[in-house]
């Protein structure tokens, strides 16, 4: 999967690669999402592509900004997943994740 290939990247330092990488999986979560918009699965991907994203572009040096927006587009979609699932443990700590990495900016 094209998260694994992106995490492979960034524990070579190749955060270019893996940026990359993470953007695919983002993409692909978004065709998957196109036809089951209420996939839990499909949301917690692409929220975890998006966080692991925002991570290697502020790696690269990219603008706050840019990363908040990946982030808070992560936030939404592990929001998404609480809403059809309220007792999702993963996906609440993720959401404690992300919310702590915005506090961070």
């Amino acid at each position: 999967m094209k998260t694994a290939l992106g995490a492979l990247f960034v524990a070579h330092s190749r955060y270019e690669d893996a940026e990359g990488a993470f953007s695919d999986a983002a993409e692909a979560c978004d065709e998957v999402l196109s036809h089951i918009s209420d996939d839990a699965a499909g949301h917690f991907l692409k929220a975890a592509a998006l966080v692991s994203q925002g991570e290697s572009v502020r790696v690269l040096g990219a603008q706050g900004d840019i990363v908040r927006a990946l982030w808070e587009e992560a936030q939404n979609h592990t929001e998404q997943i609480l809403s059809l699932m309220p007792r999702d443990e993963d996906a609440a700590s993720l959401l404690a994740q992300i919310r702590g990495l915005l506090d961070s900016l």
